[in-house]
């Protein structure tokens, strides 16, 4: 009766080694290769490892079909063979370290049938542990886990412990025994499913969140782009106009610049043809770099953060052409002042804003400097941030940071009481 009894409970307990396998292996491998043989896969290695220790009786070759069969399971995931050994190295490694622990314990502590008590005790514990360590990729994804979900994964298998501790202690026959050992593993696995089914669907709902968020970036970075070169448009189609006043009326301003030169008035000269030049400039114009996209950006950016009251500063130093393509400078420069921008505007009083760029040594020096009224939350990295939609600021970020390491560049971020600055470096050819 007792064989029958320890057949019963190898054959549960392996069931429960293999959901164990399963939960570590989705820790240790980020993709699966063969997602439609998994489920096969897994029965397999149930049904094999059963077998083996059924009909050959001897723990070794137990141990050997184990090995194997985890091993052939790796399979069904992407990685590498360095990896692969690891992770089953790894299985095995803290199975064995926890049926040792399990073994002294139940050696102090006079177990009555110390082989299936801890093979049941043994088995679980390995489950909480690969369990905590699962909801721990969560929390480093920052992935916030309701306490509720902390507990139920802890208390409950601690409570399965103890509970067949107690059975095990006390005067129960096998038939009783059993059914009570099935029912209380089988509601373990049951509360493990069902956490994972709530933090995958919680993942699934931030995740297509995020892709929302992004479209909607995207589509307001397209529009701050197009506003940006609309801008650029009216401000070349007001300067066009006013050099055809001129060419208009240039007879005239000939004749003017005569009769004052005829009288030697030079000085009169110089500023009669001053406000020639002066009449041909258009007041949004604020940055000609003779690169288009950049005094576009530039431009667009100067005349919105003065149209709200901010005082803006701007040193450019860069020539016509320079080695970056269009969209990663208009990127870099349309997040960067849009959030230096958007960060002045909650300063109550002191509002201001400095932009300085320079080429040197094919290398191009952007740093934006702005005042800002925020209390600092989180450190992202280099990044301090002070928005509280963190997720999408971040988006933004790494908009930023993928076009600076497109160019083996450097980007940092300073702050001290009154002013935030940003300092990005890129390396051109």
């Amino acid at each position: 009766m007792k064989d029958i009894l320890h057949l019963n409970m190898y054959l549960i307990t392996n069931l429960l080694t293999v959901y164990t396998v399963f939960k570590f292996f989705k820790i240790f491998f980020d993709e699966e290769k063969y997602r439609k043989y998994k489920i096969s896969g897994y029965l397999l290695y149930y049904i094999i490892t059963t077998s083996v220790y059924l009909f050959c009786h001897n723990s070794l070759l137990t141990l050997v079909a184990n090995i194997i069969c985890m091993f052939v399971i790796t399979n069904l995931y992407k990685s590498s063979l360095s990896k692969k050994c690891i992770a089953v190295a790894l299985v095995y490694g803290v199975s064995m370290l926890v049926e040792c622990i399990v073994v002294l314990i139940g050696i102090f502590l006079k177990w009555g049938n110390m082989e299936i008590t801890g093979l049941i005790v043994s088995r679980i514990i390995l489950l909480i542990i690969v369990q905590i360590l699962h909801t721990n990729t969560f929390i480093q994804k920052e992935i916030l886990i309701p306490k509720i979900q902390w507990i139920s994964i802890i208390v409950f298998p601690c409570g399965t412990v103890l509970l067949f501790l107690l059975l095990d202690k006390g005067d129960f026959s096998n038939n009783l025994l059993l059914p009570s050992v099935m029912i209380l593993l089988f509601f373990n696995i049951l509360v493990f499913y069902i956490f994972d089914k709530l933090n995958s669907e919680y993942i699934k709902s931030i995740d297509e969140k995020i892709r929302t968020n992004k479209k909607e970036l995207e589509a307001r970075y397209y529009m701050q782009e197009r506003n940006v070169f609309y801008n650029q448009l009216l401000i070349a189609q007001d300067t066009g106009e006013k050099v055809k006043m001129i060419q208009h009326d240039i007879k005239g301003h000939v004749f003017a610049l005569r009769k004052i030169l005829e009288n030697n008035d030079v000085q009169e000269a110089l500023n009669y043809l001053k406000r020639i030049d002066d009449s041909s400039k258009n007041k949004d114009d604020f940055v000609n770099t003779g690169n288009t996209v950049i005094s576009s950006i530039l431009n667009y950016f100067i005349k919105n953060a003065l149209s709200k009251g901010i005082s803006v500063d701007y040193s450019i130093k860069i020539p016509e052409e320079i080695s970056i393509e269009s969209f990663d400078i208009s990127r870099i420069l349309i997040n960067v002042l849009q959030n230096s921008i958007e960060a002045i505007e909650k300063c109550a009083n002191d509002k201001y804003l400095d932009i300085k760029m320079k080429y040197d040594k094919n290398i191009l020096y952007i740093m934006v400097k702005n005042t800002y009224n925020s209390t600092i939350t989180e450190i992202d990295g280099n990044l301090l941030t002070t928005k509280k939609d963190k997720r999408n600021h971040g988006i933004g970020i790494q908009s930023i940071k993928n076009s600076v390491d497109k160019y083996d560049g450097a980007m940092e971020y300073t702050c001290d009481d009154k002013y935030f600055k940003t300092y990005i470096m890129l390396y051109l050819k």
